[in-house]
């Protein structure tokens, strides 16, 4: 099939799964819990052109990939007779552009109608927009004192919250995404339909402002159905 080579148009979506991020701290003094989850699901739409030629077939897409992160924070401080325990909660969005390069050898199959396509992907990402929202700061204080000498204790409890806005996470203006594909391939006439299924790696800088931790490096797990056009086949 396509001796000449053939030009096809595409469409679809995909969900990407990003591993979460946990830090934790502890040192003299002070315990410090970090934690981000990231229920980490990227909605992408993807619109790009196909070449495949014998049993190559080279994948060029243009994504648009949007987000939903939620940040949870937790710090304990114990000095001696002093707790303080600091919540900060927010969510943040964020979108970027990208475009997706995958050369893929095509294995045949048996049946005419359907091949499997494997190969490396690489893109490159430009940040849209970056908005947080739902900001929530509190602080629980409790204060106890106890006299070795009268055998006399108290205790007091302090507790207050906020939901004035603050700047928790700077996310980078570009990223790197690296992995490798395994594509099934159904066609149906001038159709046909591609299914994704990719792993691998993304490379980035995003910083937890709230305490000083950056993020470079994650790993991902990427599901998406594609529908294509052959441009010119009988």
């Amino acid at each position: 099939m396509y001796s000449t080579g053939q030009i096809s148009v595409t469409i679809g979506a995909s969900n990407k799964f990003q591993s979460d991020n946990i830090y934790k701290y502890s040192y003299v003094y002070k315990n410090t819990e970090r934690s981000i989850r990231e229920q980490n699901v990227f909605d992408s739409y993807i619109i790009g052109i196909e070449y495949q030629r014998k049993k190559l077939n080279l994948m060029i897409d243009l994504t648009l990939s949007t987000n939903n992160l939620r940040v949870s924070s937790l710090t304990t401080n114990q000095i001696v007779n002093d707790r303080i325990v600091k919540y900060k909660n927010y969510s943040i969005g964020y979108g970027f552009l990208g475009v997706r390069l995958s050369p893929r050898y095509i294995l045949k199959t048996k049946e005419e109608k359907f091949d499997l396509l494997i190969g490396p992907l690489f893109q490159i990402q430009w940040k849209l927009y970056e908005r947080e929202s739902e900001h929530w700061d509190s602080l629980y204080h409790r204060h106890s004192y106890y006299d070795n000498w009268s055998g006399y204790s108290s205790s007091s409890v302090e507790i207050s919250s906020s939901t004035q806005e603050f700047d928790g996470m700077s996310i980078a203006p570009q990223s790197v995404i690296m992995g490798f594909s395994i594509n099934p391939k159904i066609y149906i006439k001038k159709l046909h339909i591609n299914f994704n299924l990719s792993v691998g790696m993304g490379i980035t800088t995003r910083r937890d402002n709230l305490y000083p931790k950056e993020n470079n490096i994650y790993g991902f797990a990427e599901l998406g159905i594609k529908f294509g056009y052959q441009i010119g086949a009988k």
